[in-house]
């Protein structure tokens, strides 16, 4: 079925329901950010595949918006599908709060799943619409109606086995956690704290799962009293060994949909939840809506302060994943061979994005605790690496060439971590073991890619060298990594840096580094030693190329004196940059030793694991500029 008749089929279930405007999220029961494929209904509708969109549909139009990393796929997916793109932050384009605000009149009804939307749209949005004598339907599963009457297959709610971490990982057992949450619980004066996030309640119990492709985590819910605590989830993803070390911290498993009872039970005094993390059915649940305390999960900053084990554990797997990517530039660089053009590897064939991801998941999977990826690989070559969050599939799979740049953002789950880098090669210049150029038709960039390569490095460095005073927020750092691209006249339209959670979630809050200050309680705090942080400035020329330069940093205390004490950011990435790329004019002194700096750190600590042939390159390419 076509979007469009998808759509047409939706507004005839909302004429029967009297709802004037449907509203989709891209969310699941938990507020993820990435979901299951049963969760995927924005995308079943309108046909846009990025990871963050909403959708409304009217009697006789149809809007979504997204955000910056997704306008140019955006465009080309909805292309011939009647929907208007909304592209968010841009002038005269409204919120979709502000949207809903400009249609609304008496009796106009606006329909939604509240169990896929969060409580805290859900709540501002009723309130806009009381204002305006206008009506929210918030149990109207219309988008689930349609995919039925389709006929197509929807996919299945997943729930798979459940697995516990040992301490060797966590660093911190599940009953230590629980204390550390009743304590900031009987500081809010909660005696039952709900939880949605399936990072956080991973995060707790030490137990993870793969519900989710890419985020191992496991469809639940988590409730936790003073003396008690119950998951609800599929009891039958549990061994009898895990259920009992469950057992044995007081927590106890209920099936999964058992959790709205429990909130109707009405037997607490003050409930603790996140309305930003939970969906607004929970809410609705609650008999006494003044007995909500609305405060982020204490879970949420405790998780994101990694302990000791956890930091020397994430150092181990990224020198893991340091070695497989490193060993993935060289057989871009080195190991494939250039015939009329084109890339082409050990067997002749040619070289595609799909082939480069795929030679990618070949290296890591010879680590012993590698779990897969945490977000599928972006392989982005020519003016598909100005497409953000773009990723190939066959129709689109674009041939390496010799003559541009191929932009990589790649992640891995470890046992021992969760890691995420982006590195933009120049396929042209191809070099033997010994550093020199091979002869044949390889092509030397050209000045304005060396230009913007250049740039966006220098707003890297700018930000993994920074040191900065405690009570700094990523709001205040964000223009170190912008600065060199905002004098060029540019700039790109996605966040500087997002925290990473250990062996959890690729983006996980609250440490964020972006100019844009968020006004939800919790969302901007300071940096604090522990957190792991991305440094991902980039460049993006619709039509040409696009340039990101990503590494994963630590916040590590520097020094403190009578000014105060002061924290810097320690590079946990280590992974050549584009050396082929670099314009040296444009870096100053300063800069040439930062670069000179990690490139000593990444030959002395990933060398050693490389083949001879491998490490004599690596050489060369680290040398100073």
């Amino acid at each position: 079925m076509l979007v469009s008749e998808k759509l047409a089929m939706l507004r005839k279930y909302m004429k029967k329901q009297g709802i004037d405007a449907y509203y989709v999220t891209t969310c699941d029961y938990h507020c993820s950010e990435y979901t299951g494929g049963y969760f995927k209904t924005r995308e079943y509708l309108s046909g846009f595949t990025g990871s963050r969109g909403d959708l409304i549909v009217t009697d006789t139009d149809a809007y979504l918006w997204t955000d910056g990393r997704y306008f140019i796929q955006a465009a080309e997916e909805l292309e011939g599908s009647g929907i208007v793109l909304m592209k968010e932050r841009e002038e005269n384009v409204p919120t979709t709060y502000e949207f809903i605000e400009q249609k609304a009149c008496k009796g106009y009804t606006v329909g939604l799943d509240a169990k896929c939307v969060p409580a805290d749209f859900c709540f501002v949005l009723k309130k806009l619409l009381k204002k305006k004598k206008a009506i929210l339907k918030t149990n109207a599963d219309l988008a689930s109606r349609v995919w039925f009457a389709d006929y197509v297959n929807r996919p299945e709610m997943v729930t798979n086995p459940v697995y516990s971490l040992s301490t060797e990982y966590t660093g911190e057992s599940r009953s230590e956690k629980l204390k550390r949450v009743r304590k900031k619980m009987k500081e809010y004066g909660a005696d039952l704290h709900i939880i949605a996030s399936l990072d956080d309640i991973a995060w707790i119990t030490n137990l993870r799962g793969t519900d989710i492709p890419c985020n191992p985590v496991f469809l639940s819910f988590l409730a936790i009293r003073d003396d008690s605590c119950v998951l609800f989830a599929d009891p039958e993803c549990f061994d009898s060994r895990t259920i009992e070390y469950l057992q044995a911290d007081g927590v106890s498993v209920l099936p999964y949909e058992k959790i709205y009872d429990l909130l109707k039970m009405d037997r607490y005094s003050r409930v603790l939840l996140d309305m930003k993390r939970v969906n607004g059915a929970i809410v609705e649940a609650v008999p006494d809506k003044k007995k909500i305390i609305n405060y982020p999960n204490p879970s949420v900053l405790m998780k994101a302060v990694k302990n000791e084990t956890e930091q020397a554990n994430e150092k181990q797997a990224h020198i893991s994943d340091g070695i497989a990517i490193t060993k993935l530039i060289y057989w871009l660089k080195v190991r494939c061979t250039t015939a009329d053009g084109v890339l082409k590897d050990e067997n002749g064939n040619e070289v595609t994005e799909i082939r480069v991801a795929e030679k990618l998941e070949e290296l890591r999977s010879g680590i012993e605790d590698y779990k897969g990826p945490s977000f599928d690989t972006i392989a982005g070559f020519g003016p598909h690496g100005a497409i953000v969050h773009y990723e190939a599939d066959p129709k689109t799979n674009a041939v390496i060439k010799a003559d541009d740049f191929l932009l990589l953002d790649m992640g891995g789950q470890y046992l021992r971590g969760t890691t995420d880098i982006t590195r933009t090669v120049f396929t042209g210049n191809h070099r033997g073991s010994d550093g020199a150029l091979l002869p044949g038709n390889s092509a030397e960039a050209d000045k304005e890619r060396k230009t913007w390569y250049t740039t966006v490095l220098k707003g890297h460095l700018a930000l993994q060298n920074a040191v900065f005073k405690k009570g700094t927020s990523g709001a205040a750092l964000d223009m170190l990594a912008r600065r060199p691209i905002w004098e060029m006249g540019a700039d790109f339209n996605h966040g500087t840096g997002h925290g990473v959670g250990y062996f959890l979630n690729v983006h996980e809050e609250p440490n964020r580094i972006s100019y844009h200050v968020s006004r939800n309680p919790g969302d901007n705090p300071d940096f604090v030693p522990g957190m792991i942080t991305s440094d991902e400035p980039g460049i993006y020329l619709e039509g040409k190329f696009g340039i990101r330069i990503e590494n994963l940093t630590l916040c590590e205390e520097r020094h403190k004196n009578e000014f105060g004490e002061f924290y810097g950011l320690t590079p946990l990435t280590l992974v050549p940059y584009e050396r082929d790329a670099i314009e040296p004019s444009l870096l100053n002194d300063l800069e040439k030793e930062e670069f000179r700096k990690y490139n000593v750190l990444v030959y002395d600590v990933i060398g050693p694991h490389l083949e001879p042939e491998e490490k004599d390159w690596l050489y060369k390419v680290t040398e100073p500029l």
